[in-house]
């Protein structure tokens, strides 16, 4: 029997990148697995979206099946259970259109169940309405027998009425590590490199990243450390273009160039406002690079050793870390792990985070 990974997003990266996480962590442990995508997807048009809403609740209400309508014309029977990778506000439709025609177990994985802080108006109305559609998602998975619902962090859902055994709380599967990569921006030249890489986002924490960049340059950085944002999203850089030791690279990154930072950086900093779980930490993680982060979230529960916890959200928190990061760079240079072995932790990991609660279930 196999598994099949169904999503309904192809336009975002850090979706599109968790599905092959997922896949990874279920091939690399034996298990077969199938990904599918419909043609109802997802579109960055609100327009498009709520159009496919509006046909999602219809086909939801007049009780028709999901088999015809979404192209998933195989027999749904080869597959022991479907797990939908992605929640856009239409996937408990979709998951319920499915249960029409498919009696085995569905799994939503919902990333957010908390929506992220944020400084934008329009942003905090979408806050309103996820958190009106998770609600919703949580007492569907309760009242269906097969609908199971997949998070990252369990806190915060005491604000949801739920059935704790149809919540699974996993972590996030971890990538591949990268082998070599080409050195697209030339970050192999400096000593070291601190990265703040991803979509650029105000709960991230990218105002504070960007002070204490000033702050440390102005009283630590001889030169050594070169400073890289990486990542698309609207911010204004413009009290920042002239920066010494700072590499702004504000544009959504393919998948060779985002490789390629993430080769050659040393440190990620993460000082993230509020998160669930971080597809560019794992990432990290899986690379062995070190990784300043804030304690929110699940984050803190991927570090290892060699990582570092914000004492506080701050600049001069940051600017500590900086410090203490270069000296465990040293360091950890005299205790070098072999490619396999690397390999083989990022296999133990997402046997133990991931794979074996879904197979149990």
């Amino acid at each position: 029997m196999k598994y099949l990974l169904v999503s309904l997003e192809d336009n975002s990266r850090g979706l599109f990148e968790y599905q092959k996480k997922v896949k990874y962590a279920f091939e690399s442990c034996n298990v077969p697995v199938e990904t599918k995508y419909p043609p109802l997807s997802y579109t960055s048009s609100l327009k498009g979206n709520l159009k496919k809403l509006i046909k999602y609740f219809i086909l939801d209400l007049f009780n028709l099946k999901a088999k015809n309508e979404l192209e998933l014309n195989d027999d749904l029977k080869a597959y022991e259970k479907i797990i939908i990778t992605d929640s856009p506000i239409y996937t408990l439709f979709f998951a319920k259109l499915l249960l029409k025609s498919y009696k085995g177990k569905i799994f939503i994985t919902l990333h957010d169940p908390i929506p992220h802080s944020t400084d934008k108006a329009k942003r905090k109305i979408l806050n309103i309405l996820l958190s009106i559609l998770n609600k919703k998602l949580f007492k569907s998975a309760s009242e269906l027998d097969n609908l199971y619902l997949i998070v990252h962090d369990t806190s915060g859902l005491d604000k949801f009425k739920y059935r704790a055994d149809k919540i699974i709380a996993t972590h996030h599967p971890l990538p591949a590590p990268l082998s070599f990569t080409e050195d697209n921006f030339s970050l192999k030249k400096y000593r070291y490199v601190f990265t703040f890489m991803g979509r650029i986002e105000y709960y991230k924490g990218i105002d504070i990243f960007l002070e204490s960049v000033i702050q440390f340059n102005r009283t630590h950085n001889d030169g050594e450390i070169l400073f890289v944002i990486a990542g698309g999203g609207v911010w204004d850089f413009s009290d920042y273009e002239n920066e010494s030791n700072l590499l702004i690279i504000n544009k959504f990154l393919n998948t060779e160039e985002y490789n390629s930072v993430l080769y050659y950086s040393d440190v990620i900093v993460l000082p993230y406002r509020d998160a669930t779980q971080s597809g560019v930490l794992t990432d990290a993680k899986a690379n062995g690079k070190i990784i300043i982060v804030n304690n929110v979230g699940t984050l803190s529960k991927y570090l290892k050793p060699n990582d570092l916890i914000l004492d506080e959200l701050s600049t001069e928190a940051l600017c500590s870390k900086y410090t203490a990061a270069v000296d465990r760079i040293e360091k950890s240079k005299k205790y070098l792990k072999t490619p396999v072995d690397v390999l083989e932790e990022v296999h133990e990991f997402n046997k133990a985070n991931y794979v074996d609660f879904l197979i149990k279930i």
